[in-house]
């Protein structure tokens, strides 16, 4: 873990002057990422995940900008403990704050078995506001395989949560992600649904997050024997979500500025920065 993070921080040190030839830099947070109903919401989110894992940041916040993009990252592991790889805090949106999206993504570590869990919030500049939601799958066997794992972690709670989110007033079905990584990272209950009011984005959210945080406070231990394994896959599953989030951020940013924004939203994995999105 120490040299990977070290090579994320050596890839921070490098930043501006990658950006120089594009006639960007690293500023001051814009006043749109500081105070929104939304950048609240993300915050309170946040800070339900920080209160029950208490967490540190390890890579401070560099924002970027392009055009009219601006991106605030920030990489948190615990204090204490051995539950996480770690938790990305990122908001990205338009300077003027017409467009904005917050994501928690939590990665879980190898010491247990529960899904990773990833939660997008976001405002367009309509007014319209939408949730891209999931709880990624992890361990040895096959997705469906493991029937106690299947009912414990996408059983009725998560089909109802599911099923009442995309019969909210005005839901629309988001089309999926250009990017085959990302396409290939959901579960069968991923979530992204458009057309929402504020509040029903909180109580989707908040759902989200406190269902993840019981399973936390409730998991078992894996085997120390099962634990490469586990390890392995998520690597694999952080290269897919480096490379989704450089697709996705690319179609703001550009393609140059877009890879420096999707490695900071994935966080320090080596493997994530060996090529491109897609």
């Amino acid at each position: 873990m120490t040299r990977l993070l070290c090579l994320v921080l050596l890839m921070w040190s490098a930043l501006a002057f990658a950006l120089q030839p594009f006639g960007l830099m690293r500023k001051g947070v814009p006043g749109a990422l500081r105070m929104s109903a939304l950048t609240d919401l993300h915050t309170a989110l946040f800070n339900k995940v920080n209160a029950a894992l208490n967490l540190k940041v390890s890579i401070p916040a560099a924002p970027l900008t392009a055009d009219k993009w601006v991106c605030n990252a920030e990489w948190f592991d615990e204090a204490k403990g051995s539950k996480l790889t770690g938790v990305t805090k990122a908001l990205v949106a338009t300077a003027d704050g017409s467009d904005e999206y917050g994501t928690l993504n939590c990665w879980m570590g190898p010491k247990y078995f529960l899904p990773h869990m990833l939660l997008t919030v976001g405002k367009n500049a309509a007014g319209q506001h939408c949730v891209t939601a999931d709880y990624i799958p992890r361990g040895p066997n096959a997705f469906g395989a493991d029937d106690s794992y299947l009912s414990q972690h996408y059983g009725n709670d998560v089909l109802a949560w599911y099923e009442n989110a995309m019969s909210a007033p005005g839901a629309i079905v988001l089309p999926p992600p250009k990017s085959f990584s990302a396409r290939l990272l959901r579960s069968p209950t991923h979530l992204s649904v458009g057309g929402l009011s504020f509040d029903d984005v909180v109580d989707i959210s908040h759902k989200h997050v406190d269902r993840w945080l019981t399973w936390i406070g409730e998991g078992k231990e894996s085997e120390p024997r099962q634990r490469g394994a586990l390890n392995g896959r998520d690597d694999k599953l952080r290269v897919f979500a480096f490379r989704a989030a450089v697709a996705e951020a690319s179609e703001k940013f550009g393609a140059d500025v877009g890879k420096l924004v999707g490695a900071a939203i994935t966080g320090p994995v080596a493997e994530a920065y060996v090529g491109g999105g897609g």
